[in-house]
């Protein structure tokens, strides 16, 4: 089996809560094709949150690289895959890849990646962070929202642009929905200095959230942090040389680790180095449509080292979509899809629906 060709195709869709427009995210949908008439789909998620060159330009580059490579060999495709210039959109070419492979072998890709450990796992719906007092009961009911229209029963919060106006989120989010709803994570995208830090963390401990992510950006101050509080500390990491630094420096209890930014492929060796070093683990997110979900479920449900609910939940809020059938969240769980590969299907109207043309792409990027 030989690549044949490999099309790139720029879409445009809108995030929605409870009729509030957040944002309109940029996806990279990838089809590899094969001589065989196999063809593997992937997506590169929410493209403005990099520098990336446009999708005439990446499919270029990926036809010169990967034209004419046997996908079955993984080490050797993923070697090029990964050093693309544009790494950042190399998990859109990784999933395809696995999606391929997939159809090729017959199986779902949990299997390619060593079998299913778990069915589903619980998911951690969103609250961006807010600035004003005002804001505070519109958040309250987009929660009230999502428990009633969507099954959420655990939320994850971004705080640090005004922590005051957190502290009275939190406050407000106890008494209208009591202990009953889990609060993953506080997220401080890094706005905080070590001692702020963790005087806003022991203030807020008593509201009852299960670790603090990304509070300050210096791993130093970092493992201040982490040594001064009772709550776990966490921070995305996105290669294996960041990994070690972590470790080395002590700055995190867990690992936030996910498809973006390298695939399966980088995934799985952050996984390997965070068994080793005893690091607990859980499952980010860049805001995925439903193939980069199902990604996100197959490495979920492959992956023995998962330790909290996780944060894949794109197809609960954004409008529309690119696939057939998507992803299956009941009762605030995700499920891994079964069939081959991904498990999933594009829909090709869908799909021209949502296409965007190259000045567009230039306005956005």
């Amino acid at each position: 089996m030989i690549i044949t060709h490999v099309e790139v195709f720029p879409i445009i869709t809108r995030r929605i809560i409870k009729e509030r427009v957040y944002a309109r995210s940029l996806f990279y949908i990838i089809k590899i094709h094969t001589d065989e008439g196999i063809v593997g789909i992937g997506e590169a998620s929410d493209i403005l949150h990099h520098e990336a060159p446009d999708a005439s330009f990446v499919a270029k580059r990926a036809n010169r690289d990967l034209v004419g490579k046997d996908p079955t060999d993984l080490h050797g495709v993923e070697g090029l895959i990964q050093g693309f210039s544009f790494a950042e959109l190399s998990e859109g070419f990784d999933i395809a890849l696995h999606d391929l492979l997939g159809k090729f072998y017959r199986v779902p890709i949990y299997k390619l990646l060593g079998g299913k450990v778990r069915e589903k796992i619980l998911i951690a719906f969103p609250l961006w962070v807010i600035s004003k007092d005002e804001e505070i009961n519109r958040k309250v009911e987009e929660v009230a929202y999502m428990i009633e229209n969507r099954g959420v029963k655990a939320i994850r919060i971004y705080v640090g642009a005004n922590p005051e106006v957190d502290k009275e989120l939190l406050k407000a989010l106890r008494d209208a929905f009591g202990y009953g709803l889990l609060i993953r994570s506080l997220d401080g995208s890094n706005r905080f200095t070590a001692k702020k830090a963790i005087r806003f963390i022991k203030e807020l401990e008593r509201y009852e959230f299960m670790y603090f992510e990304s509070p300050c950006r210096d791993l130093k101050d970092m493992a201040e942090v982490r040594r001064a509080v009772d709550t776990p500390i966490s921070q995305h990491v996105g290669s294996p040389e960041q990994a070690l630094e972590m470790i080395e420096n002590r700055s995190v209890d867990i690992f936030n680790i996910s498809i973006s930014g390298g695939g399966f492929y980088r995934a799985k060796k952050l996984f390997m180095i965070a068994e080793a070093a005893g690091i607990e683990c859980v499952v980010g997110t860049t805001q995925e449509l439903n193939i980069g979900t199902a990604a996100q479920a197959h490495l979920i449900a492959s992956t023995p080292n998962i330790h909290y609910p996780c944060d894949p939940a794109g197809p609960l809020f954004y409008e529309k979509d690119v696939v057939k059938e998507g992803v299956r969240f009941e009762d605030g769980e995700l499920y891994v899809p079964e069939g081959v590969g991904l498990g999933l299907e594009i829909d090709e109207e869908r799909l021209k629906e949502l296409l965007i043309g190259f000045q567009e792409q230039e306005k956005l990027l």
